[in-house]
């Protein structure tokens, strides 16, 4: 004889205790509570808030992508007056802290005072600044290689790129600047017969032209170049 499981109590007797809950009939609606004014009133108004910050960031990256020039922020050769001198400011603020924070001194990584006058190397610092800032702007709180990569594919490649194979700057000895390479004829005219300042020597003007490949503006015009030395 096989036994059989006991059952288990009888839920439906007389003696279970039912909760006393009231069901709507058909068509019959749900009482609902009435909102705190005061609430309502504090949630609309944070709100307004979020949305008006969320307006100013549309209309500021708006501005920002109308006013963007061709080829991105860092491309010399379409930047305005006023981009460079900004641009300028960036990059020899960050190349000053990158000699002091490398202790850059060996000849196969030095940075010479007037790197900002060879063209080419103008283009490889703001290339590795945007390396840079892309490698440690990075908001992942998991740890990564980008900061390891972006010293083994990029600072020191560079450095090397334009101390060793490039020689830049090798005549630039002394605390004085060499030309990388010879001035055009035409250009050396434009130098000779109205952009040089007082004393014979280039101005600012002329020193921005070699920067980022322009024209410098004639004698008599407002300099926008960014050099202060």
């Amino acid at each position: 004889m096989t036994d059989q499981p006991s059952p288990g109590p009888d839920v439906t007797g007389p003696n279970v205790t039912r909760p006393n809950v009231t069901y709507p009939c058909a068509g019959q609606e749900l009482p609902v509570e009435p909102l705190d004014p005061i609430m309502v009133a504090e949630v609309l108004e944070a709100l307004a808030g979020r949305l008006e910050s969320l307006e100013s960031l549309v209309a500021a990256v708006t501005d920002q992508l109308v006013a963007a020039p061709p080829g991105g922020p860092w491309a010399w050769q379409h930047l305005g007056a006023a981009q460079t001198r900004a641009l300028l400011k960036e990059l020899r603020d960050w190349v000053d802290w990158l000699i002091r924070r490398y202790e850059l001194r060996g000849e196969a990584e030095t940075i010479p005072p007037c790197w900002f006058l060879h063209p080419v190397a103008v283009e490889e610092l703001t290339a590795l600044m945007v390396a840079w800032t892309a490698a440690y702007s990075q908001k992942e709180i998991a740890p990564s290689e980008a900061l390891a990569g972006w010293h083994d594919r990029w600072l020191w490649p560079t450095l090397h790129r334009l101390n060793v194979q490039l020689h830049v700057w090798t005549k630039c000895t002394g605390g004085s600047h060499a030309p990388s390479r010879p001035v055009p004829t035409c250009h050396r005219r434009r130098v000779l017969l109205g952009f040089r300042g007082r004393g014979g020597t280039p101005n600012r003007c002329h020193r921005l032209s070699l920067l980022c490949g322009r024209a410098a503006e004639p004698r008599g015009r407002r300099c926008c170049c960014p050099v202060r030395r």
